[in-house]
């Protein structure tokens, strides 16, 4: 009997599904499928929430309309997967492409990026907002701080999602084939 694989693609033939033979081919499959995946996981999550929540918010004896339990995490998953998607090859895929090429592309650095992220997104949105209305900035300080954790949560979510499935247990540092070395 043989000890050969029946299963297993011969290493010289140049079919796509051979990615385990080519671990740069495996890993750069397993980021576009962190890309395709993760900026999902945010809109889900609310949209899960809010079904799940709504009985709650209904038997407080508000008049809550109930279609809104239908309607909001439709117009999250419409409008919100589509700015998620967006956003990741805006703003989140050069900045994977970036930390791939330094070799950082790992948990901390990704939640890093995406604080920094929304700390500058936030501060944007404040020099706008006091260009168009001057107001006192101690008066605002306490919103600009929640406004960056609210910006916070979901990118390091997403980012994390990302990791998850483009990261987790390997160790990805650009084209560098660290097996056959």
């Amino acid at each position: 009997m043989s000890d050969s694989n029946p299963y297993q693609v011969p290493p010289d033939s140049n079919l796509a599904s051979n990615l385990g033979g080519n671990p740069v081919a495996s890993e750069d499959a397993r980021i576009w499928l962190g890309f395709l995946v993760a900026p999902l996981i945010v809109p889900i999550l609310l949209s899960v929430g809010i079904v799940l929540g709504a009985p709650f918010y209904l038997e407080t004896g508000d008049s809550g309309m109930p279609i809104g339990v239908i309607v909001l995490p439709l117009v999250i998953m419409s409008v919100g997967v589509v700015f998620a998607y967006v956003m990741m090859l805006l703003v989140g895929m050069p900045f994977v492409i970036l930390l791939r090429s330094l070799g950082l592309l790992n948990l901390g650095w990704l939640n890093l990026v995406a604080v920094g992220l929304s700390v500058f997104f936030v501060l944007v949105a404040c020099v706008i907002s006091f260009l168009i209305q001057p107001v006192e900035v101690s008066d605002v300080i306490g919103d600009i701080c929640y406004s960056i954790c609210i910006m916070a949560l979901p990118l390091t979510v997403t980012a994390t999602g990302f990791w998850f499935v483009a990261c987790r247990g390997r160790q990805v540092q650009g084209a560098i084939d660290t097996e056959s070395s």
